[in-house]
This record gives C-alpha cells, structure tokens and sequence, in this order.
C-alpha cells in the first residue's frame, strides 16, 4: 500500500475512542472524508477489480488449459517450442490464479484497499512466492522459444539433433529452479506484517469499520530497492536477448529466400513463410514486452525513488500510484491473450484446436497436411530433411 508512504503514522496508547485494545500501542493515521479515497476502493478500482480482472481471469485460464489440453492430445504438436510454450501457459494460469485471485480475495474480505491482513504473514508469502516464481518462468519460457526459433533458422539440423526428450526436460527443469530461486530472494520484501490503525470518520458507514489492517513489508528497509531492482532485471536482459534474436531471425530468413533467389529456387510460399514467421515474431514481442514494459519500468522508478530517500523526485506519488494499476492490469492482460495470439497468428494452431475440440471434422489433418514450424523453416533454409528430424520431440 505504497500510496500510505505520503501520510504520518502515529505511536500512542489506546485512543478513546476505539474499542478496549483493538489498537493498543499500533502506528495510527487518522482518516478524513477528504482523504478517505486513498483507503478504501475508488469507483475506478472496483471497476477494475469486479468488471475487468475476473474476465481477464477466466479468459486466461480458460485459453492457457485449452492450450496444454492441445499440446498433450494432438501428438504432431509435441516439439520443443510447444513444450516451452506448455510451460508458459502453465506460468501464466498461477500468475493469473494467485495475482488476480488474491486481490479477489482482498476485496471481498476487507473495506480497507489492498489489506493484506486479510491473508496474514503466511498467506502473504505463499501468494507473492508463486506470483513472482510464474512471473520469471514466464520470462525464461518466452526467450526459450525465441532461442528454439533462432536455432531452427541457422541451424535446422542441429535443433533437431539436440532437442531430445532428455535435454527438453532438463532445459524446462533448470528454467524452473533458476524462477524459483529469484523468487526465493524476492520473499524477503514481504516477510514481515506490519499492522498499523485507522481512525475512520464518525459518520456512517465508516464509523462500524474495522480499524485494524495490515501490510506485508520487507523485513528489513534495503530489501525494499534490492527487490526491486531484483524484479526487473530479468525483464531487461530478457527484452535485450528477444530483441536481438527477432532480428538474426528476421535477418536469417531473408539471407535464405536470397539464395533460394539466386538458384532460382524461390517459391511464392517460401515469401509466405518468412512473413508470417516475422509477423509472428513481432506480433508476439511486441504485446509480450509492451504489457510488461510499465510495470516493470515502475518497479525501476520506485527503486530510484527509494534510494534518493523516498522523496517522490522521480514522479509524483499519484501518478506512479496511476501508472502502477495500469502496469498490472497489463500484465493480467498479457498471460491472458498469449494463446490467443498463436491461434491468430498460425494456421497450425488453429488447426490442432479443431482436431483436438471436434475431432469427428478434423480427423487425419495432420496425416495429410504436416506444416509445422520447423518444416517450413526447413524448406526456406534448403536443408531438405524429414520433418521428424527438425521438428524435435520431447
């Protein structure tokens, strides 16, 4: 509840007017009608919180299980991409259960605006671990994918040499550990609950409120910037490596429709090919770092914000409060719409959704028409090999 920060807490024995001990000896601030909004949900947030949340919710974990369904059912779309993208949908399903879930849960329990003393200390670390542990698996599983399709374009046979059973599930393993670990050194941040009292108008309906709420803090005040700096730098380091392989895939794909020019063996399909590959590419980067970018460019701010002391000089306490709701409802927003992006992109997808959904009407699809990714880009780069070499199991 970082909008509190601007308000002065109070140390002082049992007010009058407060039942027998409810606040005995707590931080207290003392709430107007004029100041009220920063405690209690504004129209803006529960608009959020009850219209918008909840769809973005069950759209995500509708599409995201449909998507592992697929992948597990359909046996052409095992390979190594699908794989990191089955563990993807697996990220973003915990992000959205326990992120969206537990803001729900605060909403529905407590008057008071994120009271995170409605989960308690344990609730607080169970929720925020597997938030932050699906948070950087999804990272690590996005630049994975980029990695399997750069190796598909410059070197086919090799990625389908090396994307064996055996070494797809031990890459997906250590890509879990490693999230696991981050998360790990993020749980400092909210490993203590800090209780403090409110001092509610006397006048209806404030006046037969609840006056204590709480807050998960960092156990120790330099957790605060190193977590938070912790938080985004996997974000840029995977934004800088994405960047990078869009652009040798891109790059790639164009050097291998010159030759094929050159030889006189371009096809128009081979254009084809190479601008859906690109389109997908862009299309994927884009809405994956575009909805992350303002949260994480916040996390950044508010590090700097708190090394300078927590003076609000790098943007006003208001706004960064603005910006960060925007942030996160982004953020919802893209572990939302990933698998929709695949079967908008790629008639392969949309292909394994019917034979997997109504498979009376696609049956034998695959047997008679086998596009998968790695083959197209197989043909492109004129390395003439079985399908069932490029396009590596696991």
């Amino acid at each position: 509840m970082e909008h509190f920060d601007s308000y002065d807490f109070h140390y002082g024995e049992l007010l009058p007017n407060l039942t027998e001990g409810e606040c005995a000896y707590m931080p207290f601030v003392n709430v107007t009608e004029e100041n009220i909004g920063d405690f209690v949900y504004t129209t803006t947030q529960k608009v959020i919180l009850l219209a918008i949340l909840p769809v973005f919710m069950v759209v995500g974990l509708l599409d995201n299980l449909a998507f592992v369904y697929v992948v597990l059912k359909i046996p052409d779309m095992k390979t190594v991409t699908n794989a990191y993208l089955l563990n993807l949908a697996i990220a973003d399903v915990l992000y959205l259960t326990f992120s969206v879930g537990e803001k729900l849960v605060k909403y529905g329990l407590s008057s008071v605006s994120d009271n995170d003393g409605v989960l308690g200390l344990g609730g607080c670390i169970v929720v925020y671990i597997i938030t932050d542990l699906a948070y950087f698996a999804g990272l690590f599983f996005v630049t994975l994918v980029s990695i399997d399709r750069f190796m598909a374009v410059h070197s086919p046979m090799a990625s389908g040499r090396k994307g064996g059973s055996d070494i797809t599930q031990m890459t997906i393993l250590g890509t879990w550990i490693l999230a696991a670990v981050l998360s790990a050194l993020m749980s400092p941040a909210y490993g203590a609950l800090e209780e403090y009292c409110i001092l509610w108008p006397d006048v209806a309906p404030y006046n037969n409120w609840a006056h204590v709420a709480a807050e998960c803090v960092a156990i120790s005040p330099w957790l605060t910037p190193f977590t938070q700096g912790l938080q985004t730098l996997p974000f840029f380091i995977s934004f800088i490596t994405n960047v990078i392989l869009y652009i040798c895939i891109i790059k790639g794909l164009d050097q291998s429709i010159e030759r094929l020019r050159k030889h006189g063996l371009m096809k128009e399909k081979d254009i084809n090919v190479r601008n859906q590959i690109a389109r997908m590419l862009v299309v994927n980067g884009m809405v994956f770092f575009f909805c992350l970018a303002p949260f994480e460019l916040m996390s950044l701010l508010s590090m700097v914000d708190t090394l300078s002391g927590g003076h609000k000089i790098v943007i006003p306490l208001e706004t960064r409060f603005t910006l960060d709701h925007i942030g996160r409802v982004l953020a919802y927003f893209n572990s939302a719409i990933n698998p929709l992006i695949y079967t908008a992109m790629s008639s392969r997808y949309r292909q394994a959704f019917k034979q997997a959904f109504f498979p009376k009407n696609r049956r034998g699809f695959f047997r008679g028409v086998r596009t998968s990714f790695n083959h197209t880009l197989s043909h492109t780069t004129e390395t003439h090999v079985d399908e069932t070499q490029t396009e590596s199991r696991f």
